[in-house]
């Protein structure tokens, strides 16, 4: 005779098996970490600066977004227009080269391009997954990076 917990194992195995749980939770493939996040002496979105930044890129089949993480919070530069994006403070490059998202509250901000994907959902999974990983670095100070942004 089965246990009770047998039969509940088995069941319960058998809906994770017949479905990947990826599949269960994501309507699209997630954005994959392929680089980073690497140490760069400046944002070069910005021009010539002293910013210390950390870039990462992530891919998915969609397209792509590329990260530069500011461990401090920067005004908006001159020239940067707002822009809406789900309650968050964010401003476009005046040329169309980029986005700044910048969260005070947490002093820290960050410049995203992306190719094939809406850059204010990927701005907002990035920040949803970032909110824990900032907690972590490794041994040269780079903050680590989400490994997938899942867009819904």
């Amino acid at each position: 005779m089965l246990s009770v917990g047998t039969v509940l194992l088995t069941m319960i195995l058998g809906m994770m098996t017949s479905t990947p749980l990826i599949a269960q939770t994501i309507d699209r493939d997630p954005l994959v970490l392929v680089s980073g996040p690497r140490a760069r002496r400046a944002a070069e979105i910005l021009g010539p600066n002293p910013l210390t930044a950390f870039v990462g890129r992530y891919e998915s089949s969609q397209g792509s977004a590329l990260f530069w993480y500011l461990p401090d919070s920067i005004e908006r530069p001159e020239g940067w227009e707002p822009v809406a994006c789900e309650g968050a403070d964010v401003a476009e490059h005046p040329e169309g080269a980029g986005f700044l998202f910048r969260d005070p509250a947490a002093g820290y901000a960050f410049f995203l391009m992306t190719e094939g994907v809406d850059a204010c959902e990927v701005a907002g999974a990035f920040a949803r997954e970032f909110s824990f990983f900032r907690t972590v670095s490794f041994g040269d100070g780079a903050p680590a990076f989400p490994a997938l942004l899942s867009i819904p």
